[in-house]
């Protein structure tokens, strides 16, 4: 969908202007699940580079691969950092905490409900930017010194 799509696209800027090569991300797509979450989490360990972020779409499958990181044995977030987009609400229950962005749920569904009053009394409808906040939580290793080429 375009939420995702721009989500990926984001991610290749931020790699550009920190200097890497947005070729080498290593993308794998999957529909919406934990058990798909995981599978894919699984895929991208047995690469033969595998990253040291796992970088979700969504907090349901970064739960998914937080899941199948404890069953392969590899510390969260020592060895692999995980992270999700979304903030729902098991993101804080998990252990460790998922790392993520808090998507204003609310405001964004009495907004859109507003949006469509005015559209079936044919008014005119305007688009809103909602802010996002990142929540930090333990998935994420801290910054280590990284030479960039």
């Amino acid at each position: 969908n375009d939420r995702a799509h721009d989500r990926v696209n984001s991610v290749r800027i931020a790699m550009r202007n920190a200097g890497l090569d947005p070729q080498s991300l290593k993308l794998i797509e999957t529909p919406y699940s934990i058990e798909n979450g995981r599978a894919a989490f699984e895929k991208l360990m047995a690469l033969d580079a595998p990253p040291t972020v796992a970088m979700c779409g969504n907090d349901v499958l970064a739960l998914g691969a937080l899941k199948q990181a404890k069953e392969m044995a590899l510390s969260v977030p020592n060895y692999i950092s995980i992270t999700g987009f979304d903030d729902i609400e098991l993101a804080s229950l998990a252990e460790p905490g998922l790392t993520t962005v808090h998507v204003p749920h609310k405001a964004m569904g009495k907004i859109a409900a507003q949006m469509l009053g005015k559209m079936i009394n044919q008014q005119i409808v305007e688009s809103h930017e909602l802010s996002t906040e990142l929540r930090l939580r333990g998935t994420l290793a801290p910054p280590r010194a990284v030479k960039i080429k």
